[in-house]
């Protein structure tokens, strides 16, 4: 279970011009925050938009904008708490607004705010790619985007200055450690393989990481084991007979597989080169009978990769779209559970329809998102409702059900 707090966590973010975000600003509380409201208000998009604090998620798309493309631009301000200073982080983002690639990122400006250690209020523009094994390179120059950005000695905030160098780092590796899973990411399990294949040092068939989808999930699951044991035997223990009830056992059946290529050396000599692999089968027993992942049923699949994420990504972090798709009320309550007791060591968010879920979780967690003719607007719940609507909440609370009964009854509608 988590032991530890986060030095870093994300104290605000303003966003402008993404998609029903117009000037949408989010305060969300540093362990776990629950956005609620109704289809349509814009909960996904601010999901969204945290995401793409990523430095990942930049620099996956980036590219160079053709002056005939059509695009949009999205502003993202976030203020970070670094060991008790607020450092800021200003976006400029360039998005396609084409059908066909909807949201992806064609630009972006990176800016920077250290007034809270520098005292000065500048915005200081910095990618982040200069960054290189906690270090900086300066006096060369770099491409951004398409076009040239020279980092020279004397230019940046932290030269001369370790405590702004050490907070700017620290706050690059929260934004890579920014995770999202979707509420349709785990859903199909017909999708999933029935087996897969691995190299000689156990890497993954097919070359580098594909993203979490269902493939991903199983060599994740099987590369623990080898990783972890310790970490591995806690989660099967958690989905098995004993906790969650989920499964019975879990195993792994490895056929070692061998296959010649040939090797054009030089000279044009032909080597016979012999290479080694393993077919891995990984089986599920629910009581007596063995199942492979995608025999089973959507709600078991994606509990299993949920509370998977959950309990071994190491992620800063962690957004989750309605975590109650597909899930049975009494697995619900555990995810919950589980996803709180998570929440002591990274940043939770996630956005939730269930009734059941405000059941399980505190009054100062949950935030209510609306939209009206300026867009979509979040606020905690005490801000929203006010102090006579939560002096009505609490007299419901004391005489009549839940915070969820009150929700899904429409207490809380706008």
């Amino acid at each position: 279970m988590p032991d530890s707090t986060q030095t870093t966590t994300l104290l605000e973010i303003t966003i402008e011009g993404y998609r029903s975000c117009q000037g949408t600003v989010f305060r969300p509380n540093p362990n776990l925050s629950a956005l609620i409201g109704i289809n349509g208000a814009g909960k996904t998009n601010i999901l969204n938009a945290i995401h793409l604090l990523s430095p990942q998620e930049v620099r996956r798309y980036s590219r160079q904008v053709s002056e005939d493309e059509s695009n949009a631009r999205t502003s993202i301000v976030a203020w970070f708490l670094d060991k008790g200073k607020k450092i800021g982080l200003r976006l400029t983002l360039v998005l396609s607004s084409s059908s066909r690639n909807d949201g992806e990122v064609l630009g972006c400006k990176e800016e920077w705010n250290f007034a809270s250690i520098t005292k000065s209020t500048k915005w200081f523009e910095i990618p982040s790619f200069i960054f290189h094994d906690g270090k900086y390179v300066y006096e060369r120059e770099m491409i951004l985007q398409g076009k040239r950005f020279f980092v020279r000695q004397g230019q940046l905030p932290f030269e001369g200055n370790p405590e702004t160098f050490d907070a700017m780092t620290r706050i690059i590796q929260f934004r890579q450690g920014i995770n999202y899973y979707s509420a349709s990411q785990f859903t199909a399990p017909t999708r999933c393989p029935s087996n897969f294949e691995v190299d000689g040092d156990k890497r993954l068939e097919g070359g580098t990481r594909i993203g979490r989808n269902h493939l991903q999930f199983l060599y994740d699951l099987y590369s623990l084991k080898e990783k972890n044991e310790h970490l591995y035997n806690e989660y099967v223990g958690f989905i098995s007979r004993q906790q969650l009830g989920l499964i019975s056992r879990l195993s792994w059946k490895e056929i070692k597989l061998s296959s010649y290529t040939a090797e054009v050396k030089s000279q044009g000599k032909v080597k016979k080169v012999k290479r080694y692999k393993t077919l891995v089968i990984p089986r599920i027993q629910i009581g007596s009978s063995y199942l492979t992942f995608n025999q089973l049923s959507e709600g078991t699949f994606k509990t299993l990769a949920m509370i998977f994420y959950i309990m071994t990504d190491s992620s800063s972090c962690l957004l989750i779209e309605e975590p109650e798709v597909c899930v049975h009320h009494g697995l619900l309550t555990r995810i919950i559970a589980t996803i709180r007791s998570y929440s002591s060591a990274k940043q939770v968010i996630f956005s939730t329809h269930s009734d059941l879920v405000l059941d399980n979780i505190e009054q100062e967690d949950v935030f209510v998102v609306d939209m009206n003719k300026t867009g979509t607007h979040v606020a905690s719940l005490a801000k929203w409702a006010g102090s006579q609507g939560i002096k009505a909440l609490n007299a419901y609370l004391c005489e009549s059900g839940t915070l969820g009964e009150y929700w899904k009854s429409g207490g809380l509608a706008p």
